[in-house]
């Protein structure tokens, strides 16, 4: 089936029976017998045609005798339609004692529906990607959020380790407390650096020096036996917890300073 551009704006569709003005978007509907006697007068374009030529193209598919007036009131209908769609009264013209003709000045371009049809397809079809896409950019925005969000976190959670394996250590984190059997004069905590087996030296080092264990002090001790060199902290806090804890140190080469 082909679809008529009457003029550059009008649309005949004889499948449809109807005109459509493509500038207006209007359309109007045509009775079987005018589509198929417009249609006629389309393709024998520049010819006469004879008035019972037209009759039997536009009521041949009737088993039915089609009185003059019928016929004039069809053609009367049929260019009434033409003026409201926006193509001349006029084009459909009568000359007398012979039949209709289709004016010479009107431009008529038959285009095959098919074409007409590809082109729809194709818009259908741009529309279609473009409603996928539309579609789907919420899924690959939620996505690209997901992947964002997992990203972050372990970013994170990696800074968090490495904080915490490079976190500010506070002294003597290490040491464990002394074991002294006779703890009666003893007022204080009293820890140690585990570099040796004997703590004798220890020991010995706070008998020596009753003031470092007094007032609850925390006293920490480091050092080697072999080498008679021990390093004490007098702390009057838990320096290990407690960042206001004040200590004072003394270190001793040997024990019989």
């Amino acid at each position: 089936m082909i679809l008529y551009l009457i003029n550059g704006t009008v649309e005949f569709n004889p499948q449809t029976r109807s005109l459509k003005n493509q500038l207006t978007g209007g359309v109007v509907y045509l009775q079987q017998p005018a589509t198929a006697c417009f249609l006629y007068l389309i393709v024998n374009q520049g010819r006469v045609v004879a008035q019972k030529e037209l009759v039997g193209e536009g009521w041949k598919a009737r088993d039915v005798v089609t009185l003059p007036n019928t016929f004039y009131q069809t053609i009367l209908t049929l260019r009434k339609a033409l003026e409201e769609i926006g193509l001349p009264r006029d084009m459909v013209k009568t000359i007398s004692r012979q039949g209709l003709t289709l004016s010479s000045t009107i431009v008529v371009e038959p285009i095959p529906l098919q074409n007409m049809a590809g082109s729809e397809s194709a818009a259908i079809k741009t529309v279609s990607i473009e409603k996928e896409l539309s579609e789907n950019t919420p899924m690959k925005n939620s996505r690209w959020l997901g992947i964002g969000s997992v990203f972050f976190c372990a970013v994170t959670l990696i800074n968090c380790i490495f904080m915490y394996q490079n976190r500010l250590k506070m002294p003597f984190q290490d040491f464990v407390a002394l074991p002294i059997n006779n703890k009666t004069d003893m007022n204080c905590h009293v820890y140690y650096e585990v570099t040796q087996p004997n703590t004798d030296n220890y020991t010995s080092l706070i008998k020596k020096h009753p003031n470092f264990c007094q007032d609850s002090n925390y006293l920490f001790l480091s050092g080697y036996a072999k080498m008679g060199r021990v390093a004490a902290f007098v702390c009057n806090k838990d320096v290990r917890s407690d960042t206001d804890a004040f200590c004072s140190s003394h270190f001793f080469w040997n024990l019989s300073q």
